[in-house]
């Protein structure tokens, strides 16, 4: 596995099987192809019913505006390679029906080739796609392995932090912990998004620069023209090309849905924290595990990136 260098270009490996879709993202880094990043999942009931080509679209369609449209929005090329010879020619064939016609729509703003090689010199995606990651669990699996901490044991290490301060000596002694305990508590005490409610994040939501412009648009019920669109920032125009995913839920909380999960809408003002503390309470993962489990409950513009100018400034220890 490598880092990601956006000034070189990516090169992406699909296929589909009628167990599942997978892709691998490489770049070529001092002359090796390196991996960067890897996805599969499961086809859902309607997919199973898919021919075989539409299957190959849809890992296609998946993989770029998907999985790895953080890496792939903003590339200047990139080349993909697949094992069915028919998807060469989707972009450019009018022979579609409305299904094809919207995914090719949804690939229309990147700019890639495809092209093909035989099956057996792809059989780095193809095993992936026949043994696919079901992602349907995995926030039961993050929250089984997420320590939580009782509000009596919090409470006590806040006091105890305080009477430090103080010199109190006396109330430090009156804690039945030891300081090991404390410190250990202290870390796992610091706040966490979990810890905060609804309104404080509908409040951040609507007061974060960008997320709050798409939720002002979104309540007016309407996506902007073209002309205002090219006005607004950068992180603006990227949720707005989202406009179809990106919903505000029963809560009044902004957030995308894709075929696969929920993602909220993440203010700047909580990435680093949320970062920090996935990267840490799943055990110190690699930069690339930390993206992949922030994607699967958050999403805001240019995460890729932020995640990768975080590790090379220590965030990750």
């Amino acid at each position: 596995m490598a880092y990601p260098d956006f000034k070189l270009p990516f090169i992406l490996h699909t296929d589909a099987s009628n167990q599942g879709l997978a892709s691998v993202l490489y770049q070529r880094q001092e002359g090796k192809l390196r991996a960067i990043a890897f996805a599969s999942r499961t086809l859902s009931p309607a997919e199973k019913n898919y021919h075989s080509n539409k299957l190959e679209f849809l890992a296609l369609k998946w993989s770029i505006t998907d999985r790895f449209r953080d890496y792939l929005q903003y590339a200047v090329n990139f080349t993909v390679f697949t094992d069915n010879n028919p998807l060469t020619y989707v972009l450019t064939t009018a022979r579609l029906n409305a299904t094809g016609q919207r995914w090719v729509s949804e690939l229309a703003s990147f700019r890639f080739n495809i092209k093909y090689r035989p099956g057996k010199r792809n059989n780095d995606a193809d095993t992936l796609s026949r043994m696919p990651i079901n992602v349907g669990n995995m926030e039961e699996l993050v929250n089984d392995c997420v320590m939580e901490i009782p509000d009596g044991v919090i409470a006590a290490a806040k006091e105890c932090l305080q009477a430090i301060d103080k010199d109190d000596i006396s109330c430090i002694d009156a804690v039945p912990c030891s300081l090991d305990a404390i410190e250990t508590v202290t870390a796992a005490a610091r706040p966490t998004l979990g810890s905060i409610d609804v309104d404080t994040l509908k409040a951040a939501q609507e007061n974060d620069d960008t997320i709050g412009k798409v939720l002002e648009y979104k309540r007016q019920g309407h996506l902007p023209k073209q002309t205002e669109r090219r006005q607004e920032s950068k992180g603006v125009q990227i949720l707005l090309g989202k406009w179809k995913e990106i919903e505000i839920d029963d809560r009044g909380l902004l957030q995308r849905r894709t075929i696969n999960r929920k993602q909220l809408l993440l203010p700047e003002k909580y990435r680093k924290l949320v970062l920090k503390a996935l990267h840490n309470d799943m055990g110190h993962v690699r930069v690339e595990r930390t993206l992949e489990l922030t994607r699967q409950r958050f999403f805001w513009p240019y995460m890729a990136k932020q995640v990768e100018q975080l590790s090379h400034l220590k965030l990750f220890p």
